[in-house]
């Protein structure tokens, strides 16, 4: 950030004026970062002991997934630097832009950082870091609307079906044809508690 001298003396303002906006300015980040912090502690807190956090599970984690991936000195960032981008995306939701920020890299790099490891997770991981929802959490979280109708439901499961191109690869044509929609599709089974949040 320049000084005020320069500044001033640069466009011959008024010292007391540019000394004030940039302590507005800077108030303005410091609160948009404490924001951030206090709901990404408002996350944690809701999230409880839901999601690995310990430091060992989380290596335990990248350890199993380390074999599935190459790792390339061209590559922008290290297999343990695009793990942190994957989970910062899933637990944080952070936008592509600002990860791409953080890291120096481009929006896209995140994206493919973000598939690669994603889709080495959904092979490689186990079902059981998985948790379903306890039926005590789920019976006192339960909305109204739910409690009335379906007070026993821990969780909805639901599938869908989304259309595209046909592959050129027959195999991969054969293979995601559906007679339902008479189309070429991906299947996607989605579980969800009933929870509002």
């Amino acid at each position: 950030m320049a000084s005020v001298a320069s500044l001033t003396s640069k466009r011959g303002g008024n010292r007391g004026t540019v000394t004030r906006l940039i302590t507005k300015i800077s108030g303005i980040i410091t609160d948009a970062a404490m924001d951030r912090d206090r709901k990404i502690y408002e996350l944690n807190k809701k999230l409880g002991d839901r999601h690995p956090s310990h430091p060992l599970q989380v290596a335990c984690i990248f350890q199993s997934l380390k074999s599935a991936l190459r790792s390339d000195p061209r590559f922008a960032l290290t297999l343990e630097e695009q793990f942190l981008v994957t989970l910062m995306k899933l637990r944080l939701n952070l936008s592509r832009q600002d990860i791409a920020y953080r890291f120096k890299i481009h929006p896209t790099t995140v994206t493919l950082y973000i598939e690669k490891f994603v889709n080495a997770m959904f092979i490689r991981l186990p079902i059981v870091l998985l948790r379903r929802p306890d039926r005590e959490a789920a019976a006192k979280t339960l909305p109204l609307s739910f409690r009335e109708q379906y007070p026993n439901v821990n969780y909805i499961i639901d599938c869908t079906e989304l259309k595209f191109e046909t592959p050129r690869d027959r195999i991969d044509a054969v293979s995601c044809y559906s007679t339902y929609k008479n189309h070429h599709t991906a299947k996607f089974a989605i579980v969800t508690t009933p929870h509002p949040y």
